[in-house]
């Protein structure tokens, strides 16, 4: 079973139950960019519209009739959102005061970046755990997380209100 199938198999589990979906997928961060519509009844409309192209087969060939060029294009443009999205986030770390925070970014990155460039680097793992380890947002998510707590330790909320009482 691939990761896309258990992904799929929780969800349908999840949609039968009072739970949520189990997966996210990025090009709804591109289309929140792009767009800028963040209503739910947006989500309620495009799955009224997906039942709309399942039911009706001649409305659903025109919606697969799009030119692979369109959808390439759309495609850059959804996820150059995401990597745009994510470059804003970079921009508001304090590289200067916090200087573990070049290293979480650089070994994130990297880590991420490694099925890329080596995709059997994890062969000999088991298939359970390949499965995990085959995923760049997973490795860089891990490698930040860890990082992160190694040098920034853990957060300390500064905004909570401080009561002082004269009775001891």
């Amino acid at each position: 079973m691939h990761c896309n199938e258990e992904v799929s198999d929780a969800s349908h589990a999840a949609a039968a139950t009072p739970g949520r979906a189990r997966a996210s997928f990025s090009q709804n961060v591109g289309l929140v960019g792009v767009m800028g519509v963040t209503s739910p009844m947006v989500c309620v409309a495009g799955g009224v519209i997906m039942i709309l192209l399942g039911l009706l087969p001649k409305v659903a060939f025109v919606a697969a009739s799009i030119p692979q060029s369109v959808l390439g294009g759309a495609g850059i443009v959804m996820f150059g959102m995401v990597a745009a999205t994510g470059i804003r986030i970079l921009a508001t770390v304090d590289y200067e005061k916090q200087r573990g925070n070049p290293i979480i970014v650089a070994c994130a990155i990297g880590f991420g970046m490694i099925p890329l460039v080596a995709p059997t680097l994890f062969r000999a793992a088991p298939e359970m755990l390949r499965t995990l380890l085959d995923s760049g947002i997973l490795l860089a998510t891990i490698a930040a997380v860890a990082l992160n707590a190694f040098f920034n330790g853990a957060a300390v909320a500064t905004d909570a209100p401080v009561v002082v009482s004269d009775q001891p």
